[in-house]
């Protein structure tokens, strides 16, 4: 993949809490996070948890799993640890955030909403 449209770390988090906020009224929690970033390192689900304190098991089952499920409904298409970068690129390309400013996914905020904005 040519490096000009790899994504920065601020970059996949960036897209990756918009999608959230857009589409669940919620951004990433600090654990989502953290799977997130391992995961945009390369790390195993072993490794992200030696890092920070964690099972091995509870961030692949109660975070990971939940985490590409999330972004899989948001972005509409299958979601995995080993594609959601690509997933995210295409995301934050320009041509498609102005097709999601222009027509929101079926979940996107209304005014109703209250945001929860994340703790620490």
């Amino acid at each position: 993949m040519n490096s000009q449209l790899d994504l920065s770390w601020s970059q996949t988090k960036e897209s990756a809490d918009r999608i959230f906020a857009q589409n669940t009224g919620k951004y990433l929690s600090d654990i989502e996070m953290k799977v997130l970033l391992g995961s945009w390192e390369g790390k195993s689900y072993e490794k992200i948890a030696k890092s920070y304190g964690y099972s091995a098991e509870y961030l692949n089952i109660d975070v990971g799993k939940k985490l590409w499920h999330k972004l899989s409904e948001a972005l509409g298409e299958k979601i995995t640890k080993k594609n959601f970068k690509e997933a995210l690129r295409r995301f934050a390309s320009p041509e498609l955030r102005q097709f999601f400013n222009t027509n929101p996914p079926s979940k996107t905020l209304n005014a109703t909403t209250n945001l929860q904005f994340p703790e620490g």
